[in-house]
């Protein structure tokens, strides 16, 4: 049942991505998503049947998809508070010529 775990684990994972992603990234992360859960259907019933070396090397895999999205996550998470930092930065820039402009004007 482990496996079933990890294999929930992946979809979580990708679950948190998806929504910071736009276009054809977001749709193909949605696309692997949904195939998971698909594919969790099918390992439920073989790992109530047996366990093979198949699904093993597959809740590997798992675990790889899994750190790839937390990454991707992580990754996008970074870049967004860059983004939010040079924002504030132009923000206060442009306060800054604004009430420098003043200033002149009023010297003028």
């Amino acid at each position: 049942m482990t496996q079933l775990a990890e294999l929930n684990t992946a979809v979580n994972a990708l679950n948190n991505l998806w929504p910071l992603l736009s276009g054809d990234e977001k749709n193909r992360v949605l696309e692997q998503r949904n195939e998971l859960n698909i594919k969790a259907d099918e390992l439920a019933v073989k790992t109530l049947l047996e366990g093979t070396a198949e699904i093993e090397q597959a809740v590997a895999q798992l675990n790889e998809t899994t750190q790839a999205a937390i990454e991707a996550k992580d990754a996008i998470a970074v870049d967004v508070a860059r983004i939010e930092k040079v924002a504030d930065t132009v923000a206060k820039a442009t306060q800054a010529v604004s009430k420098l402009a003043e200033v002149l004007l009023r010297l003028s």
